[in-house]
């Protein structure tokens, strides 16, 4: 994603957004309804982890989230 276009995402609103979805989290979004109401540019469906994400599998969520702002450079 070209920088322009980042710039004119984040003006009109609409940013682009990363989901990523724990196995034994306590709610899983769709990917379809993420879709609908988001500028979707990441979905990952993690491997393992859950609710604490950050605490349980810290790098797999480091690693998700470093792989998303790359793609915005």
């Amino acid at each position: 994603m070209d920088r322009a276009r980042v710039h004119n995402l984040l003006e009109t609103g609409q940013p682009p957004r990363a989901g990523a979805v724990f196995p034994a989290d306590v709610a899983q979004s769709p990917r379809s309804w993420a879709e609908r109401t988001y500028n979707l540019a990441s979905y990952t469906v993690m491997p393992r982890g859950g609710h604490f994400a950050a605490h349980e599998e810290p790098e797999l969520l480091a690693a998700d989230i470093t792989q998303f702002f790359r793609q915005l450079r």
